[in-house]
């Protein structure tokens, strides 16, 4: 984990079980799974041709290229997250 990645979102000691420390899941992770719906369709375009230039992609296909769109969306906003963070 680094601070870029915002670090661990939520760590463990190690006190509360196998006894071994656990970073868990990073703070961008955890940002990026909460990123609201709205947010990641105001983030990715809401026309083919708007999801396309997004991705870069120039013939974008939902069933192909969805899943991408929506992780760069929620890591772009768990991103803007971070950096509001760090002020």
């Amino acid at each position: 984990m680094s601070e870029k990645d915002g670090g661990p979102a939520f760590p463990s000691d190690g006190k509360w079980g196998n006894n071994v420390p656990e970073m868990g899941m990073s703070l961008r992770d955890y940002f990026a799974i909460r990123a609201p719906e709205d947010d990641i369709a105001s983030i990715s375009g809401n026309t083919v041709k708007e999801c396309g230039a997004y991705l870069g992609v120039e013939n974008y296909v939902f069933e192909k290229h969805y899943l991408a769109l929506v992780a760069k969306a929620r890591y772009q906003w768990a991103d803007a997250m971070l950096k509001e963070r760090a002020k």
